[in-house]
């Protein structure tokens, strides 16, 4: 089966009922979404630890199966991270300073559950829940001392392999019979906020 004959049967059952003006969220559906996460950690946890830091934020783009029943949900997400951490200079408060160089991306599928709350007779929903995964990384992490008087200049081992933990809570808005934005707040090894749209097949 050719993938636009594939899509054409996927969007049948949302299509036939476009032209409804109450869309309600569906007791049971499967989903399909793609979202964007901004990925941080704060500033002021850093500070505990370091005088002068560079933030930390990456960008994450991922793919997502949702298969809900009633208020239950399971679902697979398989997401790319890239790191968005300028060059720069770390101080610790010993008063050692290093000049950081970071290329890291990490490519990661995850395995969770949840539940989605319906507010009845709306098109909103509460889905919170989370999830265990494994995150393959890759790229670099160079490190040279800005003292003159100390030599120092390093490339940090990159671990290969990274556990995922994952815990959000994400209001989710039926737009249409097929279709729902959902925006979501979470802690998955960095906090972060994201936007996902989602193809909503009601069973």
């Amino acid at each position: 089966m050719n993938r636009s004959l594939l899509l054409i049967l996927c969007l049948v059952p949302c299509l036939s009922n476009a032209g409804g003006t109450s869309w309600t969220v569906p007791d049971s559906s499967l989903e399909l979404a793609l979202g964007y996460r901004f990925n941080f950690f704060p500033s002021s946890l850093l500070e505990s630890v370091f005088s002068e830091t560079m933030p930390i934020r990456a960008h994450g783009v991922g793919l997502e199966l949702l298969s809900k029943k009633q208020s239950f949900l399971l679902f697979l997400n398989v997401q790319h991270d890239f790191s968005a951490i300028k060059d720069g200079v770390w101080v610790d408060f010993e008063g050692e300073s290093k000049h950081s160089e970071i290329d890291l991306s990490m490519t990661s599928a995850e395995f969770g559950l949840g539940f989605d709350i319906a507010l009845p007779g709306t098109p909103v929903s509460l889905t919170l829940g989370g999830g265990i995964g494994i995150g393959v990384l890759s790229g670099s992490l160079h490190l040279v001392s800005t003292d003159p008087e100390i030599i120092y200049d390093e490339y940090k081992p990159i671990p290969p392999i990274l556990p995922i933990l994952h815990l959000f809570i994400a209001p989710k808005f039926t737009i249409a019979h097929c279709a729902a934005l959902r925006v979501e707040f979470g802690f998955r090894d960095l906090f972060y906020v994201g936007l996902s749209g989602a193809l909503v097949l009601p069973r």
